[in-house]
Parts: structure tokens; C-alpha cells; sequence
């Protein structure tokens, strides 16, 4: 965790803001993630977070134009990006690190990835969402899972399996493709960049969330 030591953080944070710059003059992403982290010698995981913290000013001003409160799930349904929610919280509960990007969304450092599985960590974290979900009263909410992901019906069941014991008016379900369900949708629950550009408007359930788990680890590079 040397690379995550406040001297260097530091560091890159004073990256991310150079990066932030340099796209809102125009340039890509992509481009600019190497051009910065090559100037100032980042390490892989210092990489990561530039690359899952830097959206660009304007980008975030655009985002988080569109973040609306956790209790408007009270006046509409739902639309939970389960995988992307689930294993952020998990890190949460593991004790590792997690990223609060320039848009105030809440990141793990790696990203899903085609195969997962279900650990020591993963009923407490379906816990924690049900309930933040049930403080609020009576909600409805869908949350979605990538079908080819592996053992995306067994998160489908053990999410059901628990809202149906609690009574809440949640079901979870698997889909082809979740971010194309989401794009143009209201009240989505999701981090992934190109949701947030495309979605009527998003709630940060993830902060909600983190409020319940004592002391966890997020790193933000924008902090003032």
C-alpha cells in the first residue's frame, strides 16, 4: 500500500488536477491519463485511481447536475446497477480502499470484470443496501445484474431471498446489457462514467451506504 501513502497521494492528486485541466482543454481521456502519468512517474495503481478519479470539470459539472436525493426513491422505481454497487461495498467491508470521483461518485480501483463470486462480504453488503432502501419507507427498486457474468443468479437469488424477508418491495433480476438499461432512465444507481452522462438523473446509494460502515477507506483526490 506504499503507492496509497498520503506523501504520495499527494502527488497525485496534484496529477489528477493537472489531468482535470488538460481535458476540459479538449484532449481525450485516454491520452491524457498517460501523458500525466508518465510525467510524474506513477506507479499502476496510481494510474487507476487518475483513471477512475479524473472525469474533467466539465464533465462533472454535467454529472453531478443530474444527482438528485436518496428520497426521491420515495416518488419513483429504482434502477440499481447491482455489480456495480455490490462490490464496491464489499471493498468497503474488506477494508480496502475505495476512490470518491471528481463527480462524487463512489469507485473501487479495479472495475468489474467478466467473472465474480459471491464472498464472506457479500450478504452484509446486500444487507447494508436493504437496509438504507427500508429506512426510507415504502420504495420500489430494481436491481440489475450482468447476465453473462458468472454467478450473476446466485446474487439474484440471495438479494431476493433477503428483500422477501424483510418485506421490501425489491426485486433483482438478471439483464443482457445493465448500462444500456439504465441510459435515459431516472433515479439510476450507478457509478460507471457513461451512465451518468447518459441518464436522466442518479442518486448516490453507494454514499448512503458507507454512511452505515464504520471508518471506510476513500481516497479522493479532489478533497479541498
Amino acid at each position: 500500500m506504499i503507492d496509497l501513502a498520503a506523501e504520495r497521494l499527494q502527488i497525485v492528486a496534484g496529477a489528477a488536477r493537472e489531468m482535470s485541466q488538460i481535458i476540459d482543454w479538449g484532449y481525450s481521456h485516454e491520452s491524457t491519463l498517460t501523458f500525466v502519468s508518465n510525467h510524474y512517474q506513477l506507479t499502476e495503481r496510481q494510474r487507476g485511481l487518475l483513471a477512475r478519479s479524473v472525469s474533467g470539470e466539465k464533465a462533472a459539472v454535467r454529472r453531478t447536475s443530474k444527482l438528485v436525493e436518496i428520497g426521491n426513491l420515495r416518488r419513483g422505481m429504482g434502477l440499481i446497477d447491482g455489480f456495480n454497487l455490490i462490490v464496491a461495498l464489499e471493498v468497503a467491508l474488506s477494508g480496502s480502499p475505495l476512490l470518491r470521483g471528481q463527480d462524487s461518485s463512489i469507485r473501487d480501483l479495479a472495475g468489474m470484470r467478466g467473472t465474480y463470486r459471491i464472498i464472506h462480504e457479500t450478504p452484509r453488503a446486500v444487507g447494508l443496501v436493504l437496509d438504507v432502501l427500508g429506512s426510507l419507507g415504502d420504495v420500489r427498486a430494481e436491481v440489475l445484474f450482468d447476465e453473462p457474468v458468472s454467478n450473476s443468479g446466485r446474487l439474484v437469488a440471495l438479494f431476493n431471498r433477503t428483500a422477501r424477508e424483510r418485506g421490501l418491495n425489491v426485486h433483482a433480476r438478471t439483464c443482457a446489457q445493465v448500462d444500456k438499461a439504465l441510459f435515459g432512465r431516472p433515479l439510476v444507481v450507478s457509478s460507471d462514467s457513461l451512465v451518468l452522462d447518459r441518464c436522466k438523473s442518479w442518486i448516490n446509494l453507494a454514499a448512503a451506504c458507507l454512511e452505515r460502515v464504520p471508518d471506510p477507506w476513500i481516497v479522493d483526490l479532489f478533497e479541498s
